[in-house]
């Protein structure tokens, strides 16, 4: 299983922040037992029972009969279990004058400008593992449709405005609609591109519904 997770600045200042306490991740799909599968061969199927772990489920093509191909989500393809404890990879940079600082600079410390005094950003999937600061413990992990995203879990995937509402339901109702809009922007903008498009919004795949907490 990962035992580490890839977040831009934006979402490292949201975990810091208590507003991001929740990530979804593409399911792999299997068909009898296949692991190299084109996923968009499943994204018609449903789920007719449920594993006995309550996570996942073997599920057949959309006329639900067992001739077809078993495509199944199973246990373990999951990429975390309830209580792992994860580093997060996030962007960093070292000082024009490392031979005597050794400090590692976080991008997501310095929102509005990149610090005259870093001679440059390493990615955040190449993070040595010595220089993580956050670690996040897996306290849920289920599977839905990416589009059965609720307001509320739009919310906990760090999803947010300033409104100032005092009793404007307004403000709420501009909420729900503007909130998996901005969600889909965001999803679409990591995964729908030339080599992943079967994980686009508008093919609503499985995803991992990954809940976790610092520390």
């Amino acid at each position: 299983m990962k035992k580490s997770v890839v977040f831009d600045e934006y979402a490292v200042r949201d975990v810091l922040a208590g507003r991001k306490t929740q990530m979804r991740l593409p399911c792999k799909i299997t068909v009898n037992g296949n692991q190299k599968v084109e996923h968009t061969l499943a994204l018609d199927v449903h789920f007719p029972e449920t594993n006995k772990d309550g996570l996942c489920a073997n599920f057949y093509g959309n006329k639900g009969t067992t001739d077809e191909p078993l495509y199944y989500i199973g246990a373990s393809q999951q990429p975390y279990s309830i209580g792992d404890v994860i580093y997060v990879r996030e962007t960093i940079g070292y000082g024009y004058y490392a031979a005597w600082d050794d400090k590692t600079y976080y991008k997501a410390d310095y929102p509005d400008e990149s610090p005259n005094f870093v001679a440059k950003w390493v990615p955040a999937a190449a993070m040595p593992k010595e220089d993580a600061r956050l670690f996040l413990r897996i306290t849920g992990v289920g599977v839905q449709r990416l589009q059965d995203i609720s307001f509320e879990d739009c919310k906990r995937e760090g999803i947010w405005d300033d409104y100032k509402t005092d009793s404007e339901k307004y403000h709420e109702n501009l909420q729900r609609m503007a909130y998996p809009k901005k969600f889909r922007e965001l999803w679409d903008a990591k995964w729908n591109n030339r080599n992943r498009s079967y994980f686009a919004w508008d093919n609503d795949p499985w995803v991992w519904v990954i809940s976790f907490a610092i520390g």
